[in-house]
């Protein structure tokens, strides 16, 4: 049984109201590798909880999708 939590660290720019960090969350968490999201808006980041590996590209087209951009990402 693998009980190792996944979690990344997506630093986003274009984020700029309540209304993008919805967005956001909404497109991650339509991810299946994706358990939970949580985005700091100030920060900039979201705090992603994954379920299975997720690939920073994968990561990167996402946000692209919903009009933003993925400039760094931790592991």
């Amino acid at each position: 049984i693998q009980n190792k939590k996944m979690n990344k660290v997506a630093y986003i720019s274009g984020m700029t109201c309540g209304h993008c960090k919805m967005k956001v969350e909404q497109r991650l968490a339509e991810m299946k590798e994706v358990k939970s999201v949580e985005v700091d808006l100030l920060e900039g980041t979201a705090e992603i909880e994954l379920s299975e590996p997720l690939s920073d590209e994968a990561l990167s087209d996402a946000l692209k999708e919903a009009g933003y951009t993925l400039t760094s990402v931790e592991a």
